[in-house]
C-alpha cells in the first residue's frame, strides 16, 4: 500500500489513496478489508471465517473466505494484503491510529480525524458477528472523542469564545443521556447571552429523561426548568415503530437530501406514494444534520389550516401560545439554527404559511408530503421505492428492497432463511410492489404463515390483501389496501380518469401516445407524476405497480369508455405491425422494425390479447407475420408460447386459428430441438406435430397467397419433427419434395428452408461435401437476396458444418458472420450458442488465448440471455483455454478454477463436478494423482456418457479411458499422462 494512503474507519467508511477517494460499501469485500485495517496484527484465518459465516461448517466458511480473498485481490488498491496459512493482515495507516495519537498529546486535530463512530456508514448491512465484535472499540473510540469535545469546548470558553463552544458541543446533544454535555450547554449559552436557548435545550433533555428513562436531571444540572401551560406533542406512531427497527439502504437518497439541505435549498419535500418511507428517510436524514443546527419533529397529519399548522410548530419548539403567528415564530426562531421536519402535510389546505417561516435566516423547512406544496421556494425530491438491483444488474438478493424484506421476516420468524427456491419468488415481490418498503414489511409477517412464493401469489392477485397486527403500526399503515383506497380518494375527477385509461391498457404510454390513443389531460398526468404515482423513464409513462391495479380495478367503472379505449388502442398497434418490411433483402430496415416492435411491447402484447379474446380476426391475421417474426429472429420462443398459446384457446375455428395453430407449433419444435434433450423433449414433439398437423386442416388449399405460404411453412416444420423423431427417411422425401414445389411456385423462401434441411440430413449422415454444397447454394442465395435472417442461419450452420469437418479456420469465419447477422437481428437467445462455437474453432486451431476471449463472451452473454448453465459451460471452457496457452504463470492463473471447484453445490450435475475435476487434474500434478485414486473408488466416472461436441470433452473422455487402463499401482505415473 502506497505511504500516503490512509483508511478512514470512522464515519463514512472508504479509502484516500494519492489518484482520489475510494468508498467503501457494504460488500464483503470492503468490510474485511476495514476489519483488517482496524486490527494492525492481523486476524486469523478460522476467525475472519466464523466471523463473516458464522451459520456454517468450519470448512465451508475457509472455502467461503478463500474465494472472498480472490474477489478481494482483485481491487488494484488491495493486492498487498498479507496472507499466511495462519492469518491474514493488511498494513495500511488509519484515521483510529492518527486521532488516537493525537488525542493522547491532547492535540484539538483529534477532532478533525474523528468523522464518525466507527463503520458508521456500513449502517445495517455489517454482519452482527463483526458488529458485537467491534462494539467495544466503538465505545471506546467515542468516549476517548466526548472527553477531547468538552476538553476543547471548556478551553474554547475560558478564551471569551462561547458561541464556537455551543456549536462544537452540539453534536453530543443529540439523542443521548450526556448530564455533564447538558450542564455545559446551559454554562456556555449564559456566558454567550442565549440563555433562553440553554434552558429550552435543558428542558428538552428533561422531558426526554423522564419519558424514556423516569429520572431527573442529575445535580450537575442546577439551572432551575420554566414552565409552559402546553406541552410539546410526543412523536408520532410511525416515528416511535420506526425507532425500533433499522434503517435499511437509501443510502444515496441519505446523501442527496442532506446536500440539498446543506446546500442553498432551505424547502425542501420529500414527496412519494404512501409507504414509500418519506418519514423514515427524513428522520435519517436530519441525524446527519444534528452537529449544524437544532432539529425539531412537527407531525401535521391531519392538519388541514395553516393556523392549526403554525400551532403544532408552535408547540415542537416550545413557543408562546398565547399569539402564534408566522411573524412571532419567526421572531422566536430568528437567532436559531434549526431544521423544522414538517410530517405527513399533504392535508395542509394553505401550505404557503410555512414558507413565511422561512423569514428567519436561521430556519430550513423538510416537509413530506404525498404531493408538493407547489410553493415557489420549493425543491421537490421525488422518492421511489427501494433497490431491488445492484450495480445496475437487473436483480441481487442482497438489494435493498430484499434486504429489507429477510430483515423483517426475521423479526417474525427468527429462524426464517433465504433459501435459492424462495429468491427468485422474492425476485418477483420486489417487482410486484416496485421496492416499497411498507408493502415488504407487511409482506414479511406473512413468513410464519406463508412462503414467499405464496405471497407472491396473493400479491399477484390482490396486493390490499397484504396487512400485519402490529400494535404500533398506525393504523394508516397496517394494510395496504387502506393506503391505495386513501391514494384514490385523494385524486381529482380527472386524475382518476387518467388512472382508468393507463389501467385499461396494460402498458406504458409515451406522452404523445397518452394524448392521441388514450385522449388523456396532460395536466392531470402531471400531477400524477408530482405524487410519485406516474413517473417517466427511458421517454415512457410507467405507473407504479401497486398504483396500476388499483387503475385496473376502476379502469371498468360505469361512467368509464374503457373498451372504447382499448379497440383504438388494437387498432393502432395493429396498423403499426401491419407496416412491417415485406422485402427479404431489406435486413437493415426489418432490424429497425423489429426495435420498434420492442420499443413498444407491452402495448403489442395488449393489443394482441384483446383482439384475440374478442375474436377480431381480420386484426389478427393482419398482425400475424409481423408478430411471428418478432419472436422467431429475436429467439423469444417461450414468449411466443404464451402469446400464439393464449390465441389458440380463444379464437374461433378458422382459417386464422389455423396460421395460430401453425406457429405454436413451431414454438414447440423450437423448444424441444436440442438434440441432447431429445427424450425429455419428446411430450413437445408430439405436440409440435399435433398442432401442425391440426393447422393444415384449417388451412384450405384454394386460398390466398399468406396461407400457401403458411401451409408449406407447416410442411417444413413436419419435415423437422419427423427427423428428430427418428424417421429422417419421411423427412428426407418431403424435404425434397417442397424444395421442388417451391422452385416451380417461385418461393424462394420456402425453398432456401427445404435447401437446408435437406443439408443438415446430409451433416447428420456424414456426408460433409454434400452437405457443405447445400449450405453454399442457401448462402450465395442469401446473399443475393441480402436476406439477414437466413445469412444468419446459414453462415451458423456452415460454421457448424466446418467443425465436424476439422476446419476450424473456416468455421470461425463463418461463426464471426452469424454473430454479427444475429446481433443485427437483436436475438440474444442465439449468441450464446454461437460464441461459445467460435470459441471452439478457435481451440481447435490452437489459438488458445483467442478463443479463451471467445467463450468469456458467451458466458457474459448466457448471462444476459439468463442462461446461467449455459454460463458455467462457457467459464469452463474459458479456463481450459487459458490453462492450454503457451504463456508463463499458468499456475496463478488456476485461482478462478480453484474457486469454482470450492463452489461446486449439491445440486451440480455430475457431469459439470466431473469436467472442473479433470480440467484441475489436467494442470496440476498433486490434484492428478487425487483424482486418478477418486476414479478408481467410483468406476461409474468411466461410464458417463460425456458428448465430445468440443475438443476439450474428447479430452476429458480420452484422460479417462488412460485412468481406467492404467495399472492400479501405478498412480503417479498415470497422474503424468495429459491429453
Amino acid at each position: 500500500m502506497d505511504d500516503h494512503s490512509t483508511a478512514h474507519l470512522l464515519g463514512d467508511v472508504h479509502l484516500d489513496v494519492p489518484t482520489g477517494r475510494v468508498p467503501f460499501s457494504p460488500d464483503k469485500r470492503h468490510v474485511l478489508l476495514a476489519f483488517l485495517a482496524l486490527h494492525q496484527g492481523g486476524v486469523p484465518r478460522d476467525r475472519l471465517a466464523t466471523l463473516f459465516w458464522p451459520d456454517t461448517s468450519t470448512n465451508s466458511a475457509l472455502q467461503n473466505l478463500r474465494r472472498l480473498l480472490y474477489r478481494t485481490r482483485e481491487l488494484d488498491w488491495a493486492r498487498d494484503l498479507r496472507v499466511t496459512s495462519t492469518r491474514i493482515a493488511w498494513p495500511v495507516a488509519t484515521d483510529v491510529q492518527h486521532f488516537e495519537t493525537a488525542a493522547a498529546r491532547h492535540d484539538p486535530a483529534a477532532l478533525d480525524w474523528y468523522g464518525g463512530d466507527l463503520f458508521e456508514s456500513f449502517g445495517a448491512a455489517l454482519p452482527p458477528e463483526i458488529e458485537a465484535t467491534i462494539v467495544p472499540t466503538r465505545e471506546r473510540l467515542r468516549d476517548l472523542w466526548r472527553a477531547c469535545l468538552l476538553g476543547r469546548c471548556r478551553a474554547l470558553a475560558d478564551e471569551g469564545r462561547p458561541d464556537e463552544a455551543l456549536a462544537l458541543l452540539r453534536p453530543l446533544l443529540h439523542d443521548s443521556y450526556d448530564d455533564e454535555a447538558f450542564a455545559c450547554f446551559v454554562q456556555f449559552a449564559r456566558r454567550a447571552g442565549r440563555s433562553r436557548e440553554g434552558l429550552d435545550v435543558f428542558e428538552t433533555y428533561t422531558r426526554r429523561l423522564a419519558t424514556d428513562l423516569d429520572l431527573q436531571p442529575s445535580s450537575q444540572l442546577a439551572p432551575t426548568a420554566r414552565t409552559r401551560d402546553a406541552s410539546a406533542r410526543e412523536a408520532t406512531e410511525s416515528d416511535v415503530a420506526s425507532r425500533a427497527t433499522n434503517f435499511v439502504g437509501r443510502k444515496r437518497e441519505v446523501a442527496a437530501l442532506v446536500a440539498l439541505l446543506r446546500g442553498e435549498a432551505r424547502f425542501v419535500t420529500v414527496v412519494g406514494p404512501g409507504g414509500v418511507g418519506k418519514t423514515r428517510l427524513a428522520t435519517r436524514a436530519v441525524q446527519d444534520l444534528n452537529r449544524d443546527s437544532d432539529v425539531v419533529f412537527v407531525p401535521l397529519e391531519r392538519v388541514r389550516s395553516g393556523a392549526e399548522a403554525l400551532t403544532a410548530v408552535a408547540l415542537a419548539l416550545h413557543a408562546p401560545l398565547d399569539q402564534v403567528t408566522a411573524a412571532t415564530l419567526t421572531r422566536f426562531v430568528a437567532h436559531r439554527s434549526v431544521v423544522l421536519v414538517l410530517d405527513n402535510a399533504e392535508d395542509l389546505r394553505d401550505p404557503e404559511v410555512l414558507s413565511q417561516l422561512l423569514a428567519a435566516p436561521g430556519v430550513r423547512l423538510l416537509v413530506t408530503s404525498r404531493s408538493p406544496m407547489r410553493l415557489k421556494a420549493e425543491t421537490v425530491f421525488r422518492l421511489q421505492g427501494l433497490d431491488h438491483s445492484v450495480d445496475g444488474e437487473p436483480w441481487s438478493a442482497t438489494c435493498d428492497a430484499a434486504t429489507l424484506f429477510v430483515e423483517r421476516a426475521r423479526h417474525a420468524d427468527p429462524t426464517f432463511r433465504l433459501t435459492s427456491l424462495d429468491e427468485s419468488a422474492l425476485r418477483e415481490l420486489c417487482a410486484l410492489v416496485d421496492g416499497l418498503p411498507l408493502a415488504l414489511e407487511l409482506a414479511a409477517t406473512w413468513v410464519p404463515t406463508l412462503s414467499p412464493s405464496e405471497i407472491v401469489d396473493v400479491v399477484r392477485v390482490n396486493p390490499g390483501e397484504l396487512r400485519a397486527d402490529l400494535r404500533d403500526l398506525p393504523g394508516r399503515h397496517a394494510n395496504l389496501g387502506v393506503v391505495l383506497a386513501h391514494t384514490w380518494s385523494s385524486l381529482s375527477e380527472a386524475e382518476r380518469n387518467a388512472l382508468r385509461a393507463l389501467g385499461a391498457v396494460n402498458a406504458s404510454f409515451s406522452a404523445d401516445d397518452a394524448r392521441t390513443i388514450a385522449h388523456l389531460d396532460l395536466a392531470a398526468l402531471k400531477a400524477l407524476h408530482d405524487r410519485g404515482l406516474l413517473r417517466r423513464q427511458d421517454g415512457v409513462l410507467t405507473l407504479h405497480p401497486l398504483v396500476r391495479h388499483v387503475a385496473a380495478a376502476h379502469a371498468n367503472d360505469s361512467e368509464f369508455a374503457a373498451e372504447a379505449l382499448r379497440e383504438r388502442h388494437a387498432r393502432h398497434f395493429a396498423a403499426l405491425l401491419a407496416r412491417h418490411p415485406r422485402r427479404l433483402d431489406d435486413g437493415v430496415a426489418r432490424a429497425k422494425f423489429l426495435d420498434e416492435i420492442h420499443t413498444s411491447l407491452d402495448h403489442v402484447r395488449a393489443a394482441w390479447t384483446w383482439m384475440t379474446s374478442r375474436g377480431v380476426t381480420d386484426l389478427v391475421d393482419e398482425c400475424m407475420d409481423a408478430w411471428w417474426w418478432y419472436f422467431e429472429m429475436r429467439g423469444a420462443h417461450s414468449a411466443a408460447l404464451e402469446v400464439f398459446g393464449d390465441a389458440s384457446r380463444t379464437l374461433p375455428e378458422s382459417p386464422v386459428l389455423g396460421r395460430v395453430l401453425v406457429r405454436l407449433g413451431i414454438v414447440h419444435l423450437r423448444l424441444a430441438e436440442p438434440p441432447h434433450e431429445r427424450n425429455r423433449n419428446a411430450p413437445l414433439l408430439r405436440q409440435a406435430r399435433a398442432l401442425l398437423q391440426r393447422g393444415l386442416r384449417l388451412l384450405p388449399t384454394d386460398a390466398p397467397s399468406t396461407i400457401t405460404a403458411d401451409r408449406w411453412l407447416a410442411m417444413l416444420h413436419l419435415g423437422v419433427v419427423l427427423e428428430l423423431q427418428g424417421t429422417p427417411r419421411r423427412a428426407r422425401t418431403l424435404f425434397e419434395t417442397g424444395r421442388r414445389e417451391a422452385r416451380r411456385a417461385g418461393n424462394a423462401q420456402f425453398e432456401r428452408a427445404c435447401t437446408t434441411r435437406l443439408a443438415l440430413g446430409h451433416q447428420a449422415r456424414g456426408e460433409f461435401d454434400r452437405a457443405e454444397a447445400l449450405h453454399l447454394e442457401r448462402l450465395r442465395q442469401d446473399e443475393r437476396s441480402g436476406d439477414v435472417f437466413g445469412l444468419a442461419i446459414g453462415t451458423g450452420y456452415l460454421g457448424g458444418l466446418m467443425l465436424l469437418a476439422g476446419r476450424p479456420a473456416e468455421a470461425h469465419a463463418y461463426f464471426v458472420r452469424a454473430v454479427a447477422s444475429w446481433t443485427l437481428l437483436g436475438n440474444r437467445a442465439a449468441l450464446p450458442w454461437l460464441l461459445r462455437h467460435e470459441g471452439d474453432a478457435l481451440y481447435l486451431a490452437g489459438r488458445f488465448p483467442d478463443a479463451a476471449d471467445a467463450f468469456e463472451r458467451s458466458r457474459d452473454a448466457s448471462m444476459d440471455a439468463g442462461r446461467e448453465d449455459l454460463a458455467w459451460q462457457a467459464q469452463v471452457r474459458a479456463l481450459h483455454a487459458r490453462v492450454r496457452a503457451p504463456s508463463p504463470g499458468t499456475r496463478t492463473r488456476l485461482a478462478p478454477l480453484d474457486d469454482l471447484v470450492a463452489g461446486l453445490r449439491d445440486d451440480t450435475p455430475p457431469w459439470h463436478r466431473f469436467e472442473l475435476q479433470a480440467l484441475r487434474a489436467l494442470v496440476d500434478a498433486p490434484a492428478e494423482v487425487a483424482f486418478v485414486r477418486q476414479i478408481r473408488r467410483d468406476p461409474s466416472f468411466t461410464s458417463w456418457p460425456i458428448v465430445a461436441e468440443t475438443v476439450f470433452t474428447r479430452a476429458v473422455a480420452a484422460y479417462v479411458t488412460l485412468i481406467a487402463a492404467s495399472p492400479t499401482d501405478s498412480v503417479e505415473e498415470t497422474a503424468g499422462v495429459t491429453p
